[in-house]
């Protein structure tokens, strides 16, 4: 109640659903992470923005082809075990073929690479097969 203001973003914040999980039924009321904050504060005081799209029920058109680095197909990607890409590397590696990682579920990026507190560079070169113009 002390804050100017708060911003709430993301895609499931406003979105009820998301908060039954799964192995759900229906329950009688659910209510929503913005709509419980804004039961704490005014709403002059919060931001809400969707922020991106949830796209696993969209069609992506995929440019991965189209990438290189050092004349492999791919991108390198390179990670530390810290937040701020310091020291020595734990892995670098040439990514060849089309990936969806995420930590959620405990899967790792690569071999050795922390579940949290890591980062990563991603280097490679776009080449498109046609350009246009607006």
């Amino acid at each position: 109640k002390k804050l100017n203001k708060i911003a709430v973003i993301g895609p499931n914040a406003n979105d009820e659903v998301m908060l039954w999980g799964n192995y759900n039924g229906t329950p009688i009321e659910t209510i929503s992470i913005l709509e419980g904050i804004k039961t704490k504060l005014p709403e002059k005081k919060i931001f809400y923005d969707k922020g991106c799209d949830l796209v696993e029920d969209k069609v992506t058109e995929s440019y991965f082809s189209q990438l290189t680095f050092e004349g492999k197909p791919g991108f390198k990607a390179t990670y530390w075990n810290n937040p701020d890409r310091e020291g020595q590397p734990v892995v670098s590696q040439q990514i060849s073929s089309a990936i969806k990682k995420t930590t959620a579920g405990q899967h790792e990026f690569a071999s050795g690479v922390k579940l949290e507190g890591f980062s990563a560079l991603f280097e490679t070169e776009f080449v498109p097969e046609k350009t246009e113009e607006l």
